[in-house]
């Protein structure tokens, strides 16, 4: 599978995805352990808004590789996960810090509001 990683160590240069990477619930404990900053869109694929946001979002993922793990998690597969995290309305941007839910997004949001969003947490506004 595209998205699994292995636990290992704290990811380091050379580790980070260079796009956002498909998850499945199973895989995102793991990747909130291994990478300091996370980002998770949460998705369904019949909903128009998580159809626009994806290029945005992709976007986003490949300018800031090895600043933040960008990942995405199908809402219709993975039914778990927007239970555990209360996403009601899709898409949901969830951002993860030291594996702590810190930031949720919801809904579509310019390119920009999205990037704020992820630099402030990172620490690089």
């Amino acid at each position: 599978m595209e998205g699994t990683l292995p636990q290992a160590e704290k990811g380091k240069e050379g580790d980070w995805p260079e796009k956002a990477m498909d998850l499945s619930e199973v895989d995102v404990d793991g990747v909130l352990h291994r990478f300091d900053l996370v980002v998770i869109d949460c998705w369904v694929g019949w909903c128009k808004h998580s159809k626009r946001m994806l290029p945005i979002y992709e976007g986003l993922a490949a300018d800031m590789a090895g600043k933040a793990y960008f990942g995405k998690v199908d809402a219709q597969v993975d039914y778990h996960f927007p239970v555990q995290y209360r996403i009601r309305a899709t898409p949901t941007f969830l951002i993860f810090k030291k594996g702590v839910l810190v930031d949720r997004l919801i809904g579509e949001l310019s390119r920009e509001d999205l990037e704020h969003a992820v630099r402030r947490h990172r620490g690089l506004l």
